[in-house]
Order: C-alpha cells, then structure tokens, then sequence
C-alpha cells in the first residue's frame, strides 16, 4: 500500500496581513487580506511578463523554478500565434487564400502542451518554429515551398543519423578510386544531397513539429486531410469573402438564454445547531480556517460582506464537524482562498476557479446552499495535485480519473473509492428519455417496424425495450466471433457508438409513426436504460450529450457531496443553508439511487479523510 508521505509535521504560526485596495480604504469588514488572489506576487508577474516579450527556454525555466502553474499558463497556442489575424493578413497584403490555410493550420495545433517540463519547452520550440515560419508566408506559392519543407521535416524526424553519414563516407571513398570525372561529379552531388538532409535532420530532431500530433500531424501525412484544408482555403477569392460575416436574419432579436436548471431557494439563509462561532474581520476568517487569503467585492460593502464572512465562518464549521477535520484543514493546506462578490461569473451563484485556487460566491444569491458543492470541487482539484505532487502545471480533478497513483504519491484505495462513487452515480436501472421535440427528419418505415408498433399496443416504451433488445442481440452475435482477438475491443467500443445512434433514431422514427397513427405529438421517447435516473436527469439537462457539463463527472460527484452533506445535517437535525439548500429534485440523487450513492460518498469521503486530516496546516501529524 502506498502511503501519503510527502505530508511533513508542522505547525505554523501565521499572520495575515491587510492589503486592501484604494477603494477600500475605509472600510470596517469588506476589504482584502492575505495573499493578492487576483494575481501573481510580484517578481512571478514580471517574469510572466517578460517571458510573453520574448519566449525563450531560459526564461521559460526560470518560470518553471517560480510557479510551475505559471508556466503551464503561458504555454499555450494563443502566446505563440497572437499576431496573426485575419485583418493584418490583409493589411500585410496576402492572398486570402493563404490567410485562410494558414489560420486553419493554427487551428490545427493542439492548445497546449502535455504537462512536464521537458513537453512544454518542446511545444514551445515547435511552435516558434512554425510561428517564424508562417510569418514569411505571402503567396500561394510561398506556401507550398514551405508546406513541402514541414512535410519533409516531418517524414524525416526519428532517422538514423550514423546511417546518412555512414552513406556521405562511402561515397567520399568511391571518389578517390574513380577516374571518371563525370562520376566524380555524380558522387559529389550524391554527398551534396545527404549532407543537406543530415543538416534537415538535426532541424528536425531539434524543434519536433511532428511530435505536436493531432489534426495538425494528419494533414501532413494523411492526403484527404490535407485536400480538405487547401480546397477549404481555395474557395476563397477575395477578401471580402473572407472576412463577410453571416447574416442575420431579418428581425430577430437574440433572447436572452434561459437557464436549464435554476436552485429553489430559501428567502433568507438559516442555520440551526452547530458550534457558536465568533468571527468578526476578514484577517480572523483568513486565520482562524487557513486560507491564503480572502477577497471582497469593491460593491459588496460592509453589511453584506459582514454577513458573507459570518455565514461562510459558521458554514465552513458545519463542514469540518460533519466530515470529521481539523477546522483549518477546509483550506486544504493553506492552498484555497475565499473570494466574496469579487469575481461574478455570468449567472452562476458561485464558482471555483481550479488556476486561482479560490472559491468565488456572488454578492446576492451567493449566501445560499452552494459552499459545499464549491469546496467538492476544490477537494477533487487539490486530490489530483496530491497525486501529482503538486508539479502539475496544468489543471486536473481526480473525479477525471487522470491520477498519478503510479508514482506513489496517492493511495490507490483513493483511485478505487472515486472509481466506486462514479459508478454509483452513473450506472443503474431507469427510464431514460429521448427528445424529440424538435425533430425534423422524415423516417421510411418499413413493415417490421410498424409491426413492432402495433404488438406494443401504444406503449412506446415497451416498443424501445423490445427494439434494444434486438439491436444488443445482433450485436453480441456479431461480436462474440471475435472474441480474443485485437479488433474485438476496437469493434465493441465502435458499437457502442451506434447503439447511442440507433436509440436516437428509433426513437425519432417512433415518435413520427406514432404522430402519424394516432395525432399525438409527444415530446420524449422513454425507454428502460442500464444508467440511473439522476445520471439520465443530467444527460437531458445537456441536451443528450453525455458528459458535457451536468453530466460530467465533476459535476456529478460535487452534486453528490451536495446531497450527501445535506444528509449529515439531517441526521444532526441541524439547518445550514449557506453551506448546502435546494436540492430537492431529480437534479441531486434520490430515493434507492440516494442510498446507494451516499454510501459510496461516506466511503470515498472515509478514504480520503487521512488526505483532509493532513491538510491541516496547524496539527502535528506523523510522517
């Protein structure tokens, strides 16, 4: 069993310091404390800020030796490619062809590098390379010279380089024993040639532009990638073309999105039971919990930011006696700050911004039932850089499953208890559904379909069941031929992308034919699905793609511990509004699925309680 030994005894006597802003100077509770939030410490910014200047791979190490989160920032296409634009394509007077080929070639590479060191400075070698290089580009014909060039680099990359000199040597020793000069010539050239691509070669070694991967790998070596994009670019003659935007239609007015879920909450927040709690100015919060700092809105001003602090003081409380941990610990390790009515996000009453390390809860709305699903959040974060040991640069949440278990730096109980929790959550018994209100393909039914429809007797539902049926019988015929094989994995996971298809028009061409028989318009399709019902509820709250945000597994663990904590204090028969409210409704798990996954949520949260009981920034613990 691997243990959490990185974890060191320490107690810590901290002080934390006012740095309010300008704006407020004269206030009493609602200013700044701690460390800056909103960004880097002062040399880290002016690294930053040179680096963007001019990247280098000195500089670049000496953001790494900073803040390793840093340099993962900076490292991303949009430093690189920042001076192209469309608009200064045609102000430096290119083809709009060739502006558009080489915007969708920039497209084409990834965002951002793999997380260590040693990927980002290549990433960041490769992409100088072609930024330089994309930049001498004005005429079609520049392009395809230098479309040819990367081509070629690429083919050549991993070579052999003893084997081209091994060539260009024995060619320099046929030369002493030929007396014909024609042939001399021949071999002088032949030398010429190897000694241009070995010289190729070490370019190519060096900035590794194949190693990008991806779409932009496959265009240079898949043809009908690469005709994709030229015919792409080609059909662009002039630049008004290029740059005409769509047209909207006549008279339309963009409504205002409504949200698809929205928390019922409580006029005022209430809290029963618990621990009295007597904190009175930010620097006592920011102590008494261990948070790095605390941020206030310059809006919030000292009523509502008095309430804000002595809420989330008595709510963060709630937690660490409901969770069985040190009070400071909820800091996770000195590593999490609070910000308050200081950095809104579109509607959302609260969020957690895993770059910053700090939970945000707006002016209003965010003193209600939302802290507990913020911190999950903020837990699943710090568990992933637990089991990096905090060298990743990039963000990561354990609920992802991208854990580094394997260098020792995590449990692996913990990897098994999370693996636990989400199969919980997502696989079960339930009526999933359909929608197909918006449908608009035309199906041609044959007569086993109708068939079918008649035998189900108007139960639409039972005519899904029995079609799925079919379908997985077919299927597992087809695939039990290939058991043992290497294409029986390749060729399940392709049918389990036509099963998600099939479904789908089932159910449209059913919802069509039953319109057509009886005049009934229906707007969902049931059918008896292996996932459970609060799974399906979050697959249909992201417009049936699955894993897109409700459904994501971060969304759904954070849900989960809403729910489970809200059991905690039911069993107290304690109310704690600010910390958890409003999650009565198929969006939060419920009845036999509430059970089973809040069982797998005391065990996951048992598991990592050792982690939570760590974090603490001021109880001695044993190596």
């Amino acid at each position: 069993m691997n243990q959490l030994t990185f974890f060191e005894e320490i107690t810590i006597e901290t002080k934390v310091e006012d740095i309010r802003t300008d704006k407020q100077t004269n206030n009493s509770v609602s200013y700044d404390v701690g460390e800056k939030i909103g960004g880097a410490r002062k040399d880290l910014a002016q690294s930053r800020k040179e680096f963007l200047a001019s990247p280098s791979i000195e500089k670049l190490e000496n953001l790494e030796n900073q803040d390793v989160q840093t340099a993962a920032e900076v490292i991303v296409r949009g430093t690189f490619f920042s001076w192209f634009t469309l608009e200064d394509c045609k102000e430096r007077n290119l083809e709009p062809s060739v502006a558009k080929v080489l915007q969708l070639l920039i497209a084409r590479i990834p965002k951002t590098s793999k997380d260590s060191p040693a990927d980002r400075s290549q990433y960041m070698k490769a992409c100088l390379f072609l930024s330089k290089a994309f930049q001498t580009v004005v005429t079609m014909d520049d392009f395809k010279l230098l479309d040819r060039r990367l081509m070629y680099m690429i083919s050549i990359e991993g070579q052999c380089e003893q084997r081209h000199l091994d060539r260009i040597a024995s060619f320099k020793e046929s030369i002493i024993y030929e007396d014909e000069l024609t042939n001399q010539n021949k071999l002088k050239s032949r030398i010429q040639e190897f000694e241009a691509i070995l010289q190729t070669l070490d370019l190519a070694a060096t900035m590794n532009i194949g190693k990008l991967g991806g779409s932009f790998y496959t265009y240079f070596t898949k043809s009908s990638s690469r005709r994709t994009v030229l015919e792409n670019a080609n059909q662009y003659k002039t630049w008004d073309d290029l740059l005409r935007k769509p047209d909207k239609k006549d008279g339309t007015v963009k409504q205002p999105r409504k949200p698809v879920w929205e928390r019922a909450l409580p006029a005022e927040p209430t809290r029963l039971g618990g621990q009295t709690v007597n904190i009175q100015t930010p620097e006592e919060f920011t102590e008494h919990f261990g948070f790095r700092g605390s941020e206030f809105g310059h809006y919030l001003g000292d009523v509502k930011g008095y309430e804000h602090l002595s809420r989330a003081a008595e709510a963060y409380t709630d937690l660490s006696v409901l969770l069985n941990i040190p009070i400071d610990a909820v800091s996770l390790k000195g590593t999490l700050a609070m910000a308050f009515g200081s950095r809104g996000s579109g509607r959302a009453m609260a969020h957690y911004e895993p770059l910053k390390r700090v939970i945000n809860l707006t002016k209003e709305k965010g003193c209600l039932g939302v802290l507990a699903h913020e911190w999950f959040h903020a837990v699943d974060h710090y568990l992933f850089s637990v089991s990096h040991d905090f060298q990743n640069g990039q963000v990561g949440f354990l609920s992802k499953g991208n854990i580094g278990h394997q260098n020792g730096f995590i449990n692996r109980h913990v990897q098994n208890a999370m693996e636990d929790l989400l199969d919980t959550m997502v696989n079960g018994k339930s009526v999933g559904k359909i929608d197909v209100s918006k449908v608009t393909n035309s199906y041609y039914l044959n007569a086993s379909f109708r068939k079918a429809y008649t035998l189900a007797e108007g139960n639409l539902q039972a005519f899904m069941d029995a079609e799925i049926e079919k379908f997985d019988e077919r299927i597992d015929r087809h695939l039990s031929s290939y058991e043992g094989t290497a294409y029986h994995e390749k060729l399940k996971a392709n049918y389990a992308k036509k099963r998600v298809r099939f479904i789908k028009q089932e159910a449209e061409a059913l919802a069509q034919h039953h319109e057509a028989m009886t005049g009934e318009r229906v707007s969902y399709i049931p059918y008896t699905t292996d996932k459970t019902n609060f799974f399906v509820t979050s697959v249909l709250l992201d417009k049936g793609k699955e894993g897109k945000y409700w459904s994501s597994a971060v969304e759904l663990t954070a849900r989960a511990f809403e729910s489970y904590m809200y059991e905690q204090l039911e069993k107290r028969a304690w109310t704690s509004d600010y910390l958890v409210c409003g999650i009565r409704d198929s969006v939060f798990p419920q009845g036999d699925e509430k059970l089973v996954i809040h069982a797998a949520m005391d065990k996951f949260i048992e598991t990592i309680r050792p982690i939570l009981q760590r974090a603490s920034l001021r109880h001695s613990v044993e190596v």
